[in-house]
């Protein structure tokens, strides 16, 4: 949205649309000093014009369903509930009132409180007021005066001015609701598609406040809902992706060519590029804010002030755009620098980014349990790095005394029960006994239904539903209970969770009779120290029979994320 009046956006600046002089004739250029005294003949005044800015949605038929026999207009006006009635503007029934701009709706009711509301342009660009032809015959009115002509969206003539009624539903400081009694003019077109518009005529005479993005608007004390919508396949906010491959050498700008196509036409967009940086800060990506409007490819400016180049692959985010709303501006920015030709070839380091950050098998482990050593940060200390450890057997790290070497004990006991590891990949069983669930006496457990997933989890959820069965840790189960999956993001990899909160709750605790795993991986300052790793993979025990809840043999059913067509 354009501050100076020019483009395809609205003005937006102090300077109000139509005559700033309100009406009011100004001094004609031959009455100077210099002939004060002469009699002077003023020059006819120019004929009155509506201006209305050329905007989309001023050619979007709407339908309004009116009663076609009981018209608002014909009846006098019809008053229910609490009433607050603003005060006519010295223009009202001389059609002669002038405006300033807003694109949004607001829902108002013809002459009469009671009746069902009629969806109404507010401040899109119109200089004044305006009702079409079609719709105020549909409400039962004629117009009266003499027409004007009508500039932007073609030229015509209007056909005189009404006067008319109606009502904003709105709340008082106290949010009750109240209704506004509004007595305003609306110049009448041959043909206006979106039916009524208010114009700046009526924000500008009232004092209105608008603010588009609590999506309310103000009159004094009052306040009542306005709404900002964009038609069609088009979105507000809008990330902005690579069209097609392009690399950035260091200490180079290089223009990106983004789609475009889901800016709404029309609409002045604010475009912010993400600033981004590689995990060594070798690839630093920034660039300037700017104004992008529709089109099928646009360009973004990207600056690399690192060390290495980057390649962007098509499909990368590189940039947000926001649309402007009602009050943005458009101002240039002091800081100037003047783009030059690059002289230098891209650097041999380059890093590569696509839309998509491929693993080697991103599918690989989502079964397999949390890995406690696993966190990216400091917040559990894992003793493997503090101590000082060897392998024994390709399979076991052991710390290791004073002579670098693992205590023989306990690498024997290691050999001895070898078994006991889930050496081969597999989540270990133990056998012999077996992990009862005690439910609360008063306990009811109802079955959860599925969670909705995204084809982006589906694949995972899958794999890991496969991998559990193919190890037998669950199997098909036609139990009345059941829990449902979730897929979660944890240090770059999906986990496979089943909500089990329901059963938790209504589960009697079970009492550790050694310190948990939390407390024991805190260890780190122990005098002496024995550190083990057993491949990530724990023992479980199998369910008990009888009593209880088998949790292994809950249904497991995938829900899959339906688009809207």
């Amino acid at each position: 949205m354009r501050g100076d009046g020019e483009g395809t956006g609205p003005p937006l600046g102090p300077r109000p649309h139509g005559a700033l002089n309100r009406g009011v004739p100004t001094l004609h250029h031959a009455v100077d000093e210099q002939n004060v005294d002469t009699e002077f003949v003023p020059s006819p005044l120019p004929p009155a014009e509506l201006h209305i800015a050329d905007r989309a949605h001023f050619h979007q038929p709407k339908s309004f369903n009116l009663d076609p026999v009981e018209k608002p207009l014909q009846h006098p006006t019809f008053r229910y509930g609490e009433i607050v009635r603003l005060g006519e503007l010295s223009e009202t029934k001389t059609g002669r009132g002038y405006m300033s701009h807003v694109p949004l709706t607001v829902q108002i009711h013809v002459n009469n409180s009671t009746d069902a509301p009629i969806s109404s342009l507010l401040d899109t660009g119109a200089s004044l007021s305006t009702i079409g032809a079609g719709l105020l015959e549909r409400l039962g009115g004629r117009p009266e005066g003499e027409g004007m002509v009508v500039r932007g969206i073609g030229e015509t003539k209007t056909l005189g001015y009404v006067t008319m009624v109606f009502f904003l539903e709105a709340r008082d400081a106290r949010d009750k609701q109240i209704f506004l009694e509004c007595r305003h003019d609306f110049h009448v077109l041959p043909s206006f598609a979106p039916g009524v518009c208010l114009g700046l005529d009526f924000i500008s005479g009232h004092d209105l406040t608008i603010s588009p993005a609590r999506g309310r608007a103000r009159i004094g004390k009052f306040t009542f809902a306005v709404h900002e919508k964009l038609t069609g396949p088009y979105a507000t906010a809008v990330e902005l992706h690579v069209a097609e491959d392009v690399e950035i050498p260091p200490d180079h700008h290089v223009w990106v060519p983004v789609d475009a196509f889901n800016l709404a036409p029309g609409v002045d967009y604010c475009v912010h590029p993400r600033m981004s940086v590689s995990p060594d800060e070798q690839v630093r990506l920034a660039g300037p804010a700017g104004l992008m409007t529709h089109k099928a490819r646009r360009h973004v400016l990207l600056g690399n002030f690192g060390s290495a180049s980057m390649h962007l692959g098509r499909g990368t985010i590189v940039a947000d755009a926001v649309a402007g709303h009602v009050g943005d501006a458009v101002r240039s920015s002091d800081q100037v620098f003047t783009l030059g030709v690059p002289s230098s070839s891209p650097a041999a380091a380059c890093f590569t980014s696509s839309a998509a950050a491929v693993d080697e098998d991103p599918l690989d482990g989502v079964a397999d349990p949390v890995d406690a050593f696993e966190l990216d940060d400091d917040t559990v200390i894992d003793p493997r790095h503090d101590a000082a450890t060897t392998s024994v057997d390709e399979h076991f790290r052991v710390g290791v005394g004073a002579d670098g070497t693992p205590p023989p004990e306990i690498a024997d006991l290691l050999r001895r029960h070898t078994a006991a590891f889930a050496l081969d990949g597999r989540p270990g069983l133990v056998t012999g006994a077996e992990m009862a669930i005690k439910l609360n006496e008063d306990a009811v457990l109802r079955p959860e239904p599925p969670r909705r997933a995204s084809p982006a989890k589906l694949a995972p959820m899958d794999a890991a539903i496969d991998q559990l069965l193919a190890w037998n840790v669950i199997e098909p189960s036609e139990s009345p209970v059941s829990f449902p999956v979730l897929m979660v993001r944890q240090y770059g990899k999906w986990r496979f969770c089943v909500d089990y909160r329901q059963l938790n709750t209504n589960t009697v605790s079970d009492r550790y009779l050694i310190s948990p795993p939390y407390d024991r991986q805190r260890l780190s300052d122990s005098v002496r120290q024995e550190c083990l790793q057993l491949l990530g993979r724990h023992p479980r025990l199998p369910p008990a029979a009888g009593e209880g809840v088998r949790p292994v043999e809950d249904r497991v059913r995938v829900s899959p994320w339906t688009f809207p067509v």
